[in-house]
């Protein structure tokens, strides 16, 4: 209890001074960010993911080039290739959740 009187005391102050400095334009805020690198490769990894999908498909339904099974060759080697970094990405997030 004693904390929330103590802080309803000092906010006003408080208040006031971040608003004057905001005001002079010299409010600073620092802002902490963890394991952002991470996510960004990881990110990263899954767009050119998304692109080797989409592209093994135009791949496929263009019907051009060697074809194995009436499919092409081109498309089917972009399929196995982006499954397989797939599930190596669904695995490397399983490794790091625990």
């Amino acid at each position: 209890m004693l904390q929330i009187e103590h802080l309803a005391k000092d906010l006003p102050t408080t208040l006031n001074n971040m608003l004057s400095k905001l005001d002079e334009g010299n409010l600073s805020v620092k802002l902490k960010h963890e394991s952002i690198s991470e996510i960004m490769n990881q990110l990263s990894i899954s767009l050119i993911l998304s692109a080797l999908i989409i592209g093994s498909s135009l791949a496929i339904i263009s019907d051009k080039g060697p074809k194995i099974f009436d499919v092409s060759i081109l498309g089917l080697i972009g399929f196995v290739f982006s499954a397989a970094l797939g599930i190596y990405l669904v695995i490397q997030f399983m490794l790091k959740e625990k």
